[in-house]
């Protein structure tokens, strides 16, 4: 009897903590080029399962529809009780059957913490700036770009127009292509453009296979679609887009069908990339870049950074990464936090006022876009931006398109507008003396920029 009483207690205990933990059984399947690719598909489909129509309302937010997918990619602690009920491969993909318990409150909780971080996201498509000749892209690429867009809108992401980025592209170019500033092409693109991430289409190569008689020739193309993080300026991976062969008399009309069949494919591999890095921000923190331009007199020292360093690094919020770097004119911080964006502005702006060599310099904010922050002394805060001349070009050119939304932009009525100049540089701190910002050298060439790996 006794025993029967402390069954039925274990099980209503069990039973208990199942219903308060909200967990589900599910049984999914999951696909992919190899087995743990197909185990961590079938991972993400038993979440997808098990969570139902619980967060169906959360993801008519903005942004909502991101955050959901990237804390699809962390699986740990969301999928537990794993069983493989069977597997398979047939014509080089794998398949796996998986039984898995979903807990929906660990999901839930995940989607809160990294939701709280995420301060808005916007994705920009471009192409490869070598491609566009005198700001103008072949019809091909174009097309790639519209089918990139159609795709993240199906997934209802948050995309800057296709014709918006065209108009932009054109108007900046000769812009872009003389700015001295260490920036990133994809950076200042994105900044234009308002973006926070970024998908740039390398060049499309064509394999063409002639018909014979009434048979139409073969098409397929392959190209490669590159991942930023246009706030830190970091490559967050390639993926390489292939197309199957397109059979068509009309060799215009088979290169673009095979492009849309590359995008339709491949673009999910892609949008993983960006899935997964945002999904590491649950654990790790958001990546921020943050700039402290050393423009005080004596200039300031590591020695002098270090309490404000200890201050970053020993706080609640900071997610474990911190890579400090003294560059041209400035401390360079490559670090993660569990911080929205303007939050984390307002901290910097806290440290430094408790930091003994910072506070009498009153540092603020000079250059802010979403998670790259620059800070400067409050009395040379208009000499550093990084963008100086880049942010009145863009302020004209939302003007201009706030009166005429289908109007060229006519770079040349903004620039006599704006007068528009290269942003003043700082010379390279002799750690005795002061860095004056000073006005470079026009150039008579043009220099070209390339996409850096950071």
């Amino acid at each position: 009897m006794i025993m029967n009483k402390i069954i039925l207690f274990l099980f209503v205990f069990a039973f208990g903590l199942n219903a308060y933990a909200q967990v589900a059984t599910v049984r999914v399947k999951g696909q992919g080029i190899a087995r743990n690719d197909a185990l961590n598909d079938a991972r993400r489909n038993a979440i997808s399962a098990g969570i139902g129509t619980r967060v169906q309302s959360e993801t008519q937010m903005q942004d909502m529809v991101a955050v959901r997918d990237a804390v699809l990619t962390q699986t740990n602690g969301i999928v537990t009780n794993e069983r493989i009920v069977s597997e398979l491969q047939k014509d080089g993909i794998y398949e796996v059957e998986l039984e898995a318990t979903v807990n929906k409150d660990t999901f839930e909780a995940n989607v809160r913490t990294l939701s709280q971080m995420v301060g808005g996201i916007r994705f920009l498509t471009i192409v490869n700036p070598e491609l566009a000749a005198n700001g103008e892209l072949p019809d091909l690429y174009r097309f790639a770009v519209d089918r990139v867009n159609e795709y993240l809108l199906q997934k209802k992401y948050r995309v800057l127009e296709s014709k918006r980025y065209f108009q932009i592209l054109k108007a900046t170019k000769s812009i872009l292509d003389k700015d001295q500033s260490d920036l990133t092409y994809e950076q200042k693109m994105g900044m234009l453009a308002d973006a926070q991430m970024l998908f740039e289409i390398d060049k499309i190569n064509v394999d063409f296979r002639p018909g014979t008689g009434a048979i139409p020739g073969q098409t397929k193309v392959f190209f490669d679609v590159k991942v930023f993080d246009n706030c830190t300026g970091e490559l967050l991976g390639t993926t390489p887009l292939e197309s199957g062969f397109v059979m068509l008399s009309n060799n215009d009309a088979a290169q673009r069908e095979a492009v849309k069949g590359a995008i339709e494919k491949g673009m999910v591999r892609a949008l993983y990339l960006f899935n997964e890095s945002m999904g590491s921000w649950i654990n790790e923190g958001a990546p921020y870049r943050v700039r402290i331009y050393n423009s005080a007199s004596p200039a300031l020292t590591s020695r002098d950074m270090r309490p404000f360093k200890n201050k970053l690094t020993s706080n609640t919020d900071f997610g474990g990464t911190f890579e400090p770097n003294l560059n041209n004119g400035y401390f360079l911080y490559n670090i993660s936090y569990k911080k929205r964006s303007d939050q984390m502005a307002d901290l910097l702006m806290d440290f430094a006022d408790e930091t003994e060599a910072l506070k009498p310099l009153k540092m603020d904010v000079s250059f802010q876009f979403g998670r790259f922050i620059c800070f400067t002394p409050s009395a040379q805060k208009d000499a550093v931006k990084p963008l100086q001349d880049l942010d009145k070009v863009q302020d004209a050119i939302e003007k201009q398109q706030s009166t005429n939304d289908s109007a060229p932009l006519d770079i040349e009525k903004i620039l006599q507008k704006t007068k528009a100049v290269k942003p003043a540089q700082l010379d390279k701190p002799d750690f005795i003396g002061t860095s004056k910002p000073t006005q470079p050298v026009k150039k008579a060439t043009v220099k070209k920029s390339n996409p850096k790996k950071k």
